[in-house]
């Protein structure tokens, strides 16, 4: 998939682990031409899945994984010449300049052309393994997300609406997997910008302590349905988003869809434990980040489908566990400094962190061999397989010194560029705070 989770540190501690019934009575659900069946089902209970989790994370070896596309000295100077030059007419034209400043994403047909150059020529990835992409219109899903976002609220910053343009791109992937039409539903509008709203809040150091918790309270009074109001500006944008989940979702129709927005609501409550020194050991912070990352993408499935069986939920907690991992290896930096727990930063007093990336791939690789029972195409497991590794052999060149010298060296091998030139891009657009193979094919 085309994209990492949003990671949240901030909200408060409590977990729902009881398993819940869908009400409804087989009504369904018109959307955008698509009809919806919702058929009763019984929610997983998250320790079921939690547990799963942990237990395929401990039969995860620790041994080198076996990546393919390796990249001679050769080759990887080619490709740090071609997107200079890719770079260098982005600039020329201002369209980096948009990207970046207003988190746009540019569509027109030329750009489109450019990036399928970059997807094959540099990443190793043909046009079958995109055909999927390009025939459901994903770019223009972006282009419409960040116009419309803008349209509904102008003081949305850049890496507002990057932040949740990215969670926007999980839920289509999802359309897709699902068989459903890719669109951008008032549900994938509004839980995407959900995210920079709540972080927002969280964030400003005008606020008190009580404050946020207040206000925390009353968002999940909301998610269950209450009429509230918002107290202020920021606070009634939060609850006109909910409004448009629940005109797509009916309550009565389906109450799965407002239990795993609970669920999530809870999971990220629970991680306010992450922030500074709270007395939490490995163990724990795993189970944390485990079910934060576990619960975002089921709450992303129910928004796409309506209902999910226990099998797609599964697939769906594994899928946002492993992304969850994924995305803080990406982040060791920025978490050691913000002194935020996570897998990772555990281990970095001392300890090179070679077996635990190690054993991120394995997991990874564990969690799509359960894509197998979605009888999926191998284009789409391969390009999503291609991805993900990519995005964890980033990770190594973004913070070598956390790794042994002989296992970045030999992580190298399987990137296109250098990680000296991975560095220097990252310091010309300090102010992209995504992955650079993500920038690269924005522009």
């Amino acid at each position: 998939m085309f994209v990492i989770k949003c990671h949240f540190r901030k909200i408060w501690t409590c977990l729902k682990q009881n398993a819940r019934i869908c009400v409804d009575k087989a009504s369904s659900s018109t959307r955008q031409g698509q009809q919806v069946q919702v058929n009763q089902v019984i929610k997983m209970p998250l320790t079921n899945l939690i547990n799963d989790f942990t237990l395929l994370w401990q039969r995860s070896d620790t041994v080198f994984p076996v990546l393919e596309h390796a990249y001679s000295a050769t080759v990887k100077r080619e490709n740090e010449q071609y997107l200079e030059n890719l770079l260098k007419g982005a600039q020329q034209n201002g369209r980096l300049s948009k990207s970046l400043k207003e988190g746009a994403v540019a569509t027109n047909e030329k750009v489109a052309q450019k990036r399928a150059e970059f997807f094959n020529k540099v990443l190793r990835i043909d046009d079958s393994q995109l055909a999927d992409f390009k025939k459901s219109g994903f770019d223009g899903i972006s282009k419409e997300f960040s116009e419309k976002a803008k349209d509904f609220d102008a003081q949305l910053t850049r890496n507002d609406i990057y932040q949740a343009i990215r969670n926007v791109w999980t839920m289509n992937c999802l359309q897709l997997l699902f068989g459903l039409r890719v669109a951008l539903t008032p549900s994938v509008f509004a839980y995407s910008l959900l995210y920079p709203y709540t972080d927002n809040f969280l964030d400003d150091p005008t606020l008190s302590a009580e404050e946020k918790i207040d206000f925390n309270h009353r968002f999940e009074e909301r998610l269950r349905g209450a009429n509230s109001k918002g107290r202020n500006r920021r606070e009634e944008k939060i609850y006109q988003l909910v409004g448009m989940i629940e005109e797509e979702w009916e309550r009565s129709a389906c109450q799965p869809v407002y239990d795993s927005l609970a669920d999530i609501h809870a999971a990220q409550k629970k991680s306010l434990q992450l922030i500074g020194a709270n007395g939490l050991d490995w163990p724990a912070v795993f189970a944390l980040s485990l079910e934060k990352g576990g619960a975002s993408v089921v709450a992303d499935g129910y928004l796409v489908a309506g209902e999910l069986t226990p099998g797609r939920e599964k697939i769906l907690f594994g899928c946002g566990a492993f992304l969850q991992f994924v995305d803080d290896l990406q982040d060791i930096q920025e978490d050691m400094a913000n002194q935020t727990m996570t897998v990772f930063t555990m281990r970095c007093n001392g300890e090179t962190l070679d077996a635990l990336t190690n054993k991120t791939f394995h997991f990874g690789r564990a969690v799509l061999r359960l894509f197998d029972d979605l009888a999926l195409s191998p284009d789409f497991l391969d390009l999503t397989k291609r991805i993900t590794d990519l995005l964890i052999v980033e990770s190594v060149g973004r913070a070598p010194h956390r790794f042994s010298n002989p296992f970045t060296a030999e992580m190298e091998k399987y990137f296109p560029i250098r990680f000296a030139f991975l560095h220097r891009i990252r310091e010309r657009f300090a102010q992209h705070r995504g992955s650079v193979m993500g920038l690269m094919a924005g522009v």
